[in-house]
């Protein structure tokens, strides 16, 4: 029976290559997806080292080295193997052969087990702590566990297009606020086929869930227009005390909306249409995190995928465009560096 080996988090710039890895750099391939990955999730499988010379010498998962640097990463899980030769070359195959990458609702049932596995250890404990002891645990953020966990609340026609990468756990979160498991299903296949973003489905959802008799059709038309749905729900009636609360109207002298420009409060990000792009597609300002992390995953996959290369074949001016977008991207990158070094984040 295998013991169970403490986790080290160690500096992957310190890690040195294994000479006599069975995978080679050369054989990598292009780390930018794995990057993008382990920088929104982490490393969620610890790397094997061995000791050698005083120094940690890497047995497996050099890829995940790599794309960990690329990620700007400083410290990753490891565990110490075996030193015999023998036993580190079978570590590496197996690491190599029997490894496969999850999709998105297995790392979500995943992180279910573990939860339920860390409630039986610690009974008594808070749902909340929960969540972050299990986030602790994988090394990831509570939104992260709980985006993941929330998956599995979902119609299994909606868990299928997300474990088959039709969509993402940022579009399928946002399905949650539809209470009509028939809407989420027809809205998740209309998103899938159109290649919507995250921020579109959230609009809609947002429509939906205001309007619950809306056709879904309906609620992505607004959405993709920026137009918002009047809230059709009950209002709640005002108890006496709320009334006595409200504020004074616009002709009582006690009224200082006039101090206050109509633009001065932050416009809903959701809601407020930004210009349209060449091909007629409308532009929307990134206020989150999440948000912008959603635009650099959809370009990558984009080059990933092949479909950038279809289009440039379908388009004359593609060297002209591409060219300016190379340099908009290196902007990007070297800003985003200054960033992350200016928040110590390096």
């Amino acid at each position: 029976m295998a013991t169970q080996r403490e986790i080290l988090w160690l500096d992957p710039n310190s890690l040195a290559e294994d000479p006599e890895n069975v995978r080679h750099e050369a054989e990598d391939g292009d780390l930018a997806g794995l990057a993008a990955t382990i920088r929104e999730y982490g490393v969620l499988q610890p790397l094997g080292v061995r000791r050698l010379n005083g120094q940690h010498v890497l047995v497996y998962g050099s890829r995940r080295r790599r794309a960990a640097i690329l990620a700007g990463l400083t410290a990753v899980p490891c565990v110490e193997v075996d030193d015999a030769a023998r036993d580190r070359l079978t570590l590496q195959l197996l690491e190599n052969v029997q490894r496969r990458d999850l999709n998105d609702m297995e790392k979500a049932e995943g992180f279910a087990v573990l939860r339920r596995s860390l409630a039986a250890a610690h009974p008594g404990l808070r749902e909340s702590s929960l969540d972050d002891l299990t986030a602790q645990t994988l090394g990831l953020s509570v939104r992260t566990v709980q985006r993941y966990l929330g998956l599995r609340d979902l119609p299994e026609r909606v868990r299928d297009l997300v474990a088959s990468e039709q969509l993402t756990v940022t579009q399928a979160q946002h399905l949650r606020a539809v209470d009509d498991p028939d809407k989420q299903v027809e809205l998740a296949r209309a998103v899938a086929e159109r290649g919507l973003s995250a921020a579109t489905v959230s609009r809609a959802c947002n429509a939906l869930s205001r309007q619950p008799n809306l056709p879904v059709e309906a609620a992505l038309l607004a959405a993709i227009r920026g137009e918002e749905v009047p809230d059709a729900r009950p209002r709640p009636r005002a108890t006496e005390a709320q009334k006595m609360a409200r504020p004074p109207r616009a002709e009582d002298p006690g009224d200082d909306s006039d101090l206050w420009p109509e633009d001065a409060a932050e416009p809903d990000e959701e809601t407020i249409p930004e210009p349209v792009t060449a091909d007629g597609h409308r532009v929307f300002r990134i206020r989150t995190v999440d948000a912008f992390c959603d635009e650099v995953a959809r370009l990558a996959r984009a080059l990933q995928e092949g479909d950038l290369a279809k289009a440039v074949r379908a388009d004359r001016d593609a060297p002209t465009k591409l060219k300016l977008a190379r340099r908009q991207v290196e902007f990007v990158a070297r800003d985003l560096a200054t960033l992350c070094r200016e928040q110590g984040w390096e």
